[in-house]
C-alpha cells in the first residue's frame, strides 16, 4: 500500500483513501480527499472530507490559493469585472488587468490664428468668415 504522499503503483490505494473507504463509505466520483488537519500524513476519517478538485487547490497554501484572494494588481488596480479581461492562454496567463489607456487629448477649439491661417480647411471643415 502506497502511503499518502507516495505515488501509487498499478492497483495501490493511498493510504488516506483507502482508510476512508474502509471506515466512512465510498469518494463520489469527481471529488477527492481534502486534509482538514492539513497533515498530509493524517489517515484518520475525521479529517478528511470529500469535495472538488477546485475546493481542495483554493482551501491550500499554494499559489492557485494565494491568488484567488488578491483584490488588486501588484499596481493596485482593483481586480473588478470592468478591469478584467481573459488573457490569452500562454504560459498559464489567466485573468489580468487590460493595459493603460493612454490619456487621448480632446480636440481644442480653434483659435482666431487657426480660422485666419486657414487650418480648418486644410482639416477638412468649413471655414468661417471673419
Amino acid at each position: 500500500m502506497a502511503t499518502c504522499c507516495e505515488r501509487p503503483k498499478g492497483n495501490e490505494v493511498r493510504a488516506h483513501r483507502l482508510t476512508y473507504v474502509l471506515l466512512v463509505g465510498p469518494i463520489q466520483e469527481g471529488l477527492v480527499l481534502d486534509h482538514l488537519c492539513r497533515n498530509r500524513y493524517c489517515v484518520n476519517p475525521q479529517y478528511l472530507e470529500q469535495v472538488t478538485n477546485r475546493k481542495n487547490v483554493l482551501r491550500g497554501s499554494g499559489i492557485t490559493a494565494k491568488n484567488a484572494i488578491k483584490a488588486h494588481c501588484v499596481n493596485g488596480h482593483d481586480f473588478g469585472e470592468e478591469n478584467l479581461y481573459l488573457g490569452a492562454v500562454i504560459a498559464g496567463a489567466g485573468l489580468v488587468t487590460p493595459p493603460r489607456k493612454k490619456e487621448i487629448s480632446r480636440p481644442q477649439e480653434p483659435t482666431v490664428g487657426d480660422i485666419a491661417t486657414g487650418a480648418q480647411e486644410r482639416a477638412g471643415e468649413a471655414q468661417v468668415d471673419i
